[in-house]
């Protein structure tokens, strides 16, 4: 066989694994029908650390419901200025950024977002009787919320978050359990912890997913995209 076989990892390290989530926008430059370049502007990158782990499952059982699953998220809202790079022009190639974030309003250095609030979600999927769903929702969410507050690490990126209801589901089937889900939306005017956080449990298998991370954004000059790319990894 022609070529080298490479050595991968298999897995998560218990370290964590790192997750790399690169945005950008578009702008497009035309001039007639013989002049037509794209460039790329608002280069963010989002870099997340998640872990594996497992808790007990013994707290699934409930008055009226079995807890099944949950998953809850987080991530900070700002205000990003974007200003042209030095030198940027038509003349640059196609495939060159025009943008980076202004660090004019920034509270602390290469940190370009002004914090303004943060949103969530909590999500939880339980077996329940169909007509118990709605007058339970509340149960539903304190139990899946004592669930994450009992890990220290995701209790302290949800400090100080509001929950209100914005869906509420069930599951009706004539082979299975009879279930449900309800939604929260979540709402926060402080910051805590890290910009983006997320974990979801189990209680089937008793397995934690946990991630948190950051935003980073593009400060520098260079029109490079491989060049900015590497600058927001590192």
């Amino acid at each position: 066989m022609a070529g080298s076989c490479p050595t991968i990892d298999f897995g998560v390290p218990e370290e964590g694994a790192k997750e790399y989530n690169m945005n950008s926008g578009r702008e497009l430059f035309r001039c007639g029908l013989q002049c037509i370049k794209m460039y790329i502007t608002n280069v963010t990158m989002e870099v997340n650390t998640v872990k594996y782990s497992c808790a007990t499952i013994d707290d699934a059982g409930h008055e009226k419901f079995c807890l099944k699953s949950a998953q809850i998220s987080k991530r900070d809202q700002g205000i990003v200025n974007w200003i042209a790079k030095s030198g940027a022009s038509s003349a640059w190639d196609t495939g060159c950024v025009l943008t980076k974030a202004d660090l004019c309003l920034a509270s602390t250095d290469n940190d370009p977002m002004v914090y303004t609030h943060t949103e969530g979600n909590l999500s939880v999927r339980v077996t329940i009787n169909i007509t118990d769903v709605a007058d339970s929702r509340d149960d539903i969410k304190d139990a899946a919320l004592a669930k994450f507050n009992s890990d220290s690490e995701i209790n302290a990126e949800f400090q100080g978050m509001e929950w209100i209801l914005s869906d509420v589901g069930t599951n009706a089937s004539p082979t299975d359990w009879q279930g449900g889900s309800v939604t929260y939306q979540g709402f926060a005017n402080q910051h805590y912890g890290h910009r983006t956080a997320r974990a979801s449990f189990n209680w089937d298998n008793g397995r934690i997913e946990k991630s948190v991370g950051d935003i980073r954004y593009d400060i520098t000059d260079d029109c490079n995209i491989g060049n900015v790319v590497n600058s927001l990894i590192s």
